[in-house]
């Protein structure tokens, strides 16, 4: 699998030490935060492609908040509105895409527009997410995983847990065949958020 020279620089910049302190945010509400911005900006960048009639740009963008969207809506630790936030975001996609389908750009791109306005708009509520931080048999739960960034680029797949005595982290690989000239890195436990299929990371905000 290969990802844009884009994700790889993201991921370089994110790559830290197991036992480093991470230079994102802590708590999992600044996390879910940060992953609200990255999917409101997918929306409102596929939607103005559409508008743009630049389809290239626009699959794009789709094909990434599907990944995000999804992850958002069965990432652990997230309840209540935000992931009914989450949840309205993601069926605004799955309706964009079926309108496309069906040959209505312009129906789509107003659709999109107007999930990223209230997505972006929403005020998530902080005090219900889950602030505890990911424990050991959880981060080796999630090997082979794909991990994206708050934006939902495709950042690579985690390869295995590392811990020392400044916490745990999570090791991810990329790039390579066969296992061989596989890039790897770690990423502070404390930087990422957990879901069903992905593991997304948060290293300050989304990326840009």
């Amino acid at each position: 699998m290969r990802y844009p020279a884009s994700a790889l620089l993201l991921a370089a910049l994110l790559a830290q030490p197991a036992g480093a302190q991470p230079a994102g945010p802590g708590g999992v509400a600044d996390k879910v935060a940060a992953v609200q911005r990255g999917l409101a900006g997918l929306l409102d960048r596929a939607g103005e492609a559409l508008h743009a009639n630049d389809r290239f740009a626009a699959t794009e963008a789709l094909n990434e908040a599907r990944h995000l969207g999804y992850f958002a809506t069965h990432a652990w630790g997230v309840r209540g509105q935000a992931r009914d936030a989450f949840r309205g975001a993601d069926e605004s996609v799955r309706e964009a895409r079926h309108l496309l389908q069906n040959g209505r750009p312009e129906a789509a791109a107003d659709t999109l527009l107007a999930a990223a306005s209230s997505l972006g708009r929403e005020r998530l509520d902080r005090t219900a997410q889950d602030p505890s931080p990911p424990t050991a048999p959880e981060l080796r739960e999630m090997a082979g995983r794909t991990v994206l960034s708050a934006d939902g680029k495709g950042l690579g797949e985690v390869s295995g847990v590392a811990g020392g005595d400044g916490g745990l982290a999570l090791m991810v690989g990329s790039g390579g065949m066969l296992g061989f000239g596989e890039e790897t890195w770690t990423v502070p436990a404390e930087a990422v958020l957990l879901g069903e299929r992905y593991v997304v990371v948060v290293g300050g905000g989304p990326a840009s």
